[in-house]
């Protein structure tokens, strides 16, 4: 088999948006999933698709999960979700704590 796995049900955005066989162990899968064929795409334009690679194997993980969660809250960013997080955990450990 070309690639090296067995093909995905979805290809992965940048396989979509290159119009290439999307394979289990897709390298660009983690990085954009099969519904941000527009963001690939956009990046596409702006780096180029080899250049795009170079600085996602440059940033740190623990950077990588911050930028998207930027992405999802840009205020807050990782620390608004944590703050959802622990507004959650209190919300639902109020019912337990009542009935003790």
């Amino acid at each position: 088999m070309d690639g090296g796995g067995v093909r995905r049900r979805r290809a992965c955005a940048r396989c979509r948006v290159m119009k290439k066989k999307c394979w289990k162990d897709c390298r660009w899968a983690p990085y954009f999933p099969a519904g941000e064929h527009e963001r690939f795409t956009i990046l596409r334009r702006v780096f180029g698709g080899n250049m795009i690679m170079e600085i996602l194997q440059q940033v740190p993980n623990d950077r990588r999960a911050d930028a998207n969660a930027r992405e999802n809250d840009p205020v807050n960013g990782r620390w608004g979700q944590l703050a959802q997080m622990i507004a959650e955990e209190e919300r639902l450990q109020v019912p337990h704590q009542a009935d003790g």
